[in-house]
């Protein structure tokens, strides 16, 4: 299963998807894929409200 996350506006402070690894900055148009098991968290916006479209893609294989 993937997450897949479009972030519609960028008129906020904050609100990144973090990752263990990496802290991912939202850019209205940018989209972001990801295993959904990755450990992953959602820092919440500042000054401003952060739209996303969000949806889950499962699939099997054969």
């Amino acid at each position: 299963m993937l997450t897949f996350l479009i972030y519609l506006n960028n008129n906020f402070e904050l609100g990144y998807t973090e990752f263990v690894w990496e802290k991912v900055a939202p850019k209205a148009g940018m989209a972001l894929v990801f295993p959904h098991r990755i450990s992953h968290r959602a820092i919440g916006a500042k000054n401003g409200m952060k739209y996303v479209l969000r949806t889950d893609v499962m699939y099997r294989y054969g």
